[in-house]
């Protein structure tokens, strides 16, 4: 009876898990729809508000997983919580990350009208000090209006310019490069009066550092980006009369001539989440990158192969050239390989809990569907606290679902 019982633990444990991770999925495709919208100037504020809705929705059902392991630590095998453990502190991160990061667009003027800033037909700017840096090209700006004792804290999305994800490899070396200039520096940020915010309600601004006079220095924060390779020119987030196109390519260029011994590479595919393995022509085994596509990767100039690997799909190998600063891959798109599973539906009447075992392992809670390989026989059980054991052998058909229906006796 012990036995049994630890069973349906484990199997629920993994379930709850699941849903949460199918809760993530969730969240990231209503964020890629949002953006695919933003491509196309289609207001994507509905669907970012459905995705902070998704990420409410996320938290709940984390909080009852991570209550229920926390209940039943005594009954779950030992490998299994550590592997909880470290689940927990990686969706928790997910988790604030998509708090942080999902912002409903509010298209308001961040400076009040009549401001004693700069105010002209053209834009407005305000003073402020680089408090954090999110991105390479976000920052968070602590304002002090005159007259008011509480400061406000604006996220500035710099103008002009487009850095990497903090969340890859090169786009966080990018930010702490980019923190340890900027923060706790003075700086004026200067913005559109017609367009004060992009679609995301971060203010699009053209910042320079503040001299010790007070006045704007000739230290632009994107050409400083720029010439350093931590970025790469972009004019899409918007109008900014403070923008001048040309200054911005030919900061970049000089990036290119200083830093001529690296490049990035920004590797897409579909489907996403793809391996990728780079290596030099020529070099059979090709080293293994951590991250999985999209992603960006840092390498020596020169020619290399590339190799990329999904499941359920076929691998696409292809041989690129690595130029200085960041180029764009073609999307690829990795052929779907032939079905090689069926479906069986497994379901216990009248509906209790029950736990659903293939071969003897636990996969989950009936009622629920399994994705198995075709033509090879296997033994669907199910357990049921108070009923005896029940089980049948079937062997799954492309193309048809197959259902169980068990009557605990």
């Amino acid at each position: 009876m012990t036995t049994g019982y630890k069973t349906v633990v484990v199997a629920e444990a993994r379930q709850r898990l699941a849903d949460v991770v199918r809760d993530i999925d969730g969240v990231l495709k209503i964020q890629k729809q949002a953006k695919e919208q933003e491509q196309y100037n289609i207001d994507p504020s509905p669907l970012y508000s459905a995705a902070r809705l998704a990420v409410v929705a996320l938290a709940e059902d984390f909080d009852i997983f991570k209550k229920y392991v926390d209940e039943n630590q005594k009954d779950l095998y030992a490998t299994e919580l550590n592997y909880y453990k470290y689940m927990s502190n990686v969706i928790e991160a997910q988790i604030e990350n998509f708090q942080n990061s999902i912002i409903i667009p509010s298209l308001t003027a961040p400076i009040a009208a009549g401001s004693k800033e700069n105010d002209t037909d053209v834009g407005m700017s305000f003073t402020a000090r680089v408090i954090t840096v999110p991105d390479a090209d976000t920052l968070i700006v602590r304002q002090f209006p005159d007259g008011e004792a509480i400061p406000r804290d604006h996220t500035v999305r710099v103008a002009g310019i487009d850095a990497p994800e903090s969340g890859t490899v090169r786009g966080k070396h990018v930010a702490d490069k980019t923190s340890e200039f900027w923060v706790n520096r003075d700086v004026i940020v200067f913005y559109d009066r017609h367009t004060p915010n992009d679609l995301y309600g971060r203010v699009l601004g053209t910042i320079y550092l503040l001299g010790p006079d007070g006045d704007a220095t000739d230290t632009n924060f994107a050409i400083w980006s720029l010439e350093r390779c931590y970025s790469e020119p972009n004019t899409k987030f918007g109008k900014n009369h403070f923008v001048d196109k040309d200054q911005l390519k030919l900061a970049f260029s000089r990036c290119a001539v200083g830093s001529p011994t690296h490049g990035t590479i920004k590797v897409t595919s579909l489907p996403t989440h793809a391996v990728v393995r780079v290596g030099k022509i020529g070099d059979e085994s090709l080293s293994q990158n951590s991250e999985l596509t999209p992603c960006e990767i840092t390498l020596p100039v020169g020619e290399y192969t590339i190799a990329l690997t999904a499941p359920g799909c076929g691998s696409l190998i292809d041989e690129i050239s690595v130029s200085p600063g960041l180029t764009h891959l073609p999307v690829y798109n990795l052929p779907k390989l032939a079905s090689s599973t069926g479906i069986v539906s497994v379901d216990v009447a009248p509906v209790g809990k029950a736990v659903v075992l293939v071969d003897g392992n636990p996969v989950g809670v009936a009622p629920l569907a399994l994705d198995l390989p075709v033509d090879v026989p296997v033994t669907i059980s199910v357990l049921v606290d108070g009923h005896q054991f029940e089980s049948q052998t079937i062997v799954p058909v492309v193309g048809e679902i197959k259902k169980i229906v068990f009557v605990p006796t």
